[in-house]
């Protein structure tokens, strides 16, 4: 799944866990369960993702799940993770083009005809 691909909720998921690794020398590309569950809980989450844990294709090895987004995300370059962080509620389909933005989507008025 790319960034483009998520709900804001996942993505708020994925700009949680890189504030988490903002000052860390490596960005892990895979997190045990535990690992999931500590993260989420500390963001105020009940629980590890169920987009990722119950995603089969997202398990390494046993308990253990990758999750690419986090390192899509902490490649962008750092004026574009700041205003992503400055944006109430992200959508990242909007921010990633995806989806158009409602000023793209508006209509040019049509020229009055005599």
């Amino acid at each position: 799944m790319q960034l483009s691909e998520l709900t804001k909720t996942q993505f708020r998921f994925i700009i949680h866990l890189a504030d988490r690794f903002a000052d860390a020398d490596t960005i892990p590309g895979e997190f045990t369960r535990s690992e999931l569950r500590k993260h989420a809980a500390y963001g105020g989450w009940s629980w590890a993702p169920a987009w990722i844990v119950k995603d089969e294709s997202r398990r390494t090895t046993r308990g253990a799940y990758s999750v690419p987004e986090l390192t899509e995300y902490m490649n962008l370059p750092q004026t574009d993770r700041d205003q992503i962080r400055a944006t109430d509620n992200p959508d990242p389909r909007v921010l990633f083009g995806q989806v158009a933005t409602a000023e793209e989507t508006e209509d040019e008025p049509e020229p009055a005809t005599v």
